[in-house]
């Protein structure tokens, strides 16, 4: 869900509510829940490789951290 959005939806609805009249308030949730059902984002694609990270080549050694150790 695009959470930017529907914050942006639902506090423009918030600062509004005073103003407008009390018997219109529930139009406008409805209306509010229209909004946010279409800011539903699609399903991710799956990746068509893993994500790898690359290690940098340098010169000087690398410091050997405790998790390293543990599994060799």
């Amino acid at each position: 869900m695009s959470s930017r959005t529907s914050l942006l939806l639902i506090r423009t609805l918030w600062l509004s509510a005073w103003v407008v009249a009390a018997g219109r308030l529930p139009q406008d949730l409805e209306q509010l829940a229209g909004d946010i059902a279409l800011l539903v984002l699609p399903a991710k694609r799956p990746r068509s490789y893993p994500r790898a990270v690359n290690i940098k080549m340098t010169r000087s050694p690398r410091k050997v951290r405790a998790s390293d150790t543990l599994t060799s």
